[in-house]
């Protein structure tokens, strides 16, 4: 029961953002508990930190603590997110409060190296091809890597030493393709810390944390960061987006695909 009494005070927050009282509370649970018997909940869970009182003859609200488990249960970041219309879900974006950056993934991988006459080789990639010099062991090293995206070729060839290939291939990358929206959002959050929030101001970060659920680690007290795959309109991409932790990220997450 008081797990219950501790989600139904939850969700009626994130509806209408205000404190909610044993006497209302009684009413909207689905089994049969007086509101003296909430009150008793009530202290219990605030002595374990997941409730608090905003003044002393008000309702109850949840707390940090609270709320980050509580996401931590509801939202799996290992599952796909599917979004099937992608202006539906930028409009829903721009209405959220969130700040929200999507980077579709590099889909120019390399499917072929052809030898042309000792002379050359030809990379030949999903949109493009990429003339280098001939070197048996380089063709060699290349065929290791077919199916590989462009960008991620052109790091280890970079890494290996082949700087002349990691250039050509660096001149032929077509720009990220990132979708950003909700600066403003952000720039509230740096307001509030300054150091923690402005790491959020460089879109590459969505590719260097993993997929999950970031709290006070990475992000300012009382806000959430989740990063997750998502398949948008048949293409892959990554999706990071920071919030307060009182958003309704349930259904936010319904809206936009699931």
């Amino acid at each position: 029961k008081k797990a219950s009494i501790l989600e139904a005070i939850i969700k009626e927050y994130l509806k209408h953002n205000n404190p909610i009282g044993s006497n209302e509370l009684s009413m909207k649970l689905e089994f049969d508990i007086s509101a003296s018997t909430i009150r008793l909940y009530f202290k219990e869970l605030s002595n374990e930190g997941a409730l608090k009182q905003t003044h002393i003859s008000g309702g109850r609200i949840p707390t940090i603590q609270a709320m980050s488990e509580y996401w931590r249960q509801k939202i799996d970041t290992s599952k796909e997110l599917v979004i099937d219309d992608f202006e539906r879900f930028k409009s829903i974006i721009k209405n959220s409060g969130l700040y929200c950056v999507v980077k579709f993934d590099d889909n120019n991988r390399l499917k072929e190296v052809i030898e042309v006459s000792n002379r050359y080789l030809i990379l030949v990639f999903d949109e493009c091809e990429v003339v280098i010099e001939h070197h048996p062991k380089v063709k060699i090293l290349l065929e290791e890597f077919l199916g590989l995206g462009i960008e991620q070729l052109k790091e280890i060839v970079s890494t290996l030493g082949l700087e002349d290939v990691a250039t050509k291939l660096g001149q032929t990358i077509i720009k990220d393709r990132l979708y950003m929206e909700g600066l403003i959002n952000l720039l509230k959050i740096i307001e509030k810390d300054k150091e923690v929030g402005s790491r959020f101001l460089k879109p590459s970060i969505i590719d260097y944390i993993d997929d999950g659920l970031y709290f006070n680690d990475i992000v300012p007290n009382g806000y959430m960061a989740i990063k997750r795959e998502a398949f948008i309109e048949d293409e892959s991409a990554k999706m990071l987006c920071l919030g307060q932790l009182f958003y309704d990220y349930e259904d936010f997450f319904k809206q936009i695909g699931g």
